[in-house]
């Protein structure tokens, strides 16, 4: 049960368009209370507005968005956060990022400049400093074949 000064406070944070949550913070009760007090009392405060908000995204049911690789449509639900997805699958996003290199963010630091134990081949690796062959087979011939 609310106390009148809490009852006060909520319809005086409410009129001024403060959320739940927070006019429930700020008077250290649930946000069920101030809700439903706010229900009861009819006490909307800009209310309107974002109740109107969630009805048109609720109409919205499904957005898309394409595959940046494949061109596939993606489902997406609207009422989630975080970014966009881009791509459809793992390997559409490998795939599409192996042939756009020039698009990622890469340190000039991070390349290194080898030789190859097995070929004697000069080559360039990214991010790997401890490398040794420029390939998988020439690290499988160095391993069994040719000591």
């Amino acid at each position: 049960m609310l106390t009148k000064k809490q009852q006060q406070g909520i319809v005086y944070l409410r009129s001024g368009n403060m959320s739940y949550t927070k006019i429930a913070l700020l008077l250290n009760l649930t946000r069920e209370d101030v809700r439903g007090y706010c229900v009861e009392q009819n006490v909307n405060g800009d209310a309107d507005k974002i109740v109107a908000q969630v009805a048109a995204k609720k109409k919205r049911k499904k957005m898309y968005w394409v595959c940046e690789y494949c061109g596939v449509k993606i489902n997406t639900n609207p009422f989630k956060r975080g970014k966009k997805r881009r791509f459809c699958s793992e390997w559409c996003r490998r795939r599409w990022w192996a042939e756009h290199l020039e698009k990622q963010n890469r340190k000039e630091s991070a390349f290194y400049h080898f030789t190859c134990k097995m070929c004697k081949k000069e080559f360039v690796a990214y991010g790997n400093k401890n490398r040794q062959f420029c390939s998988v087979s020439c690290a499988v011939n160095y391993r069994y074949y040719d000591k």
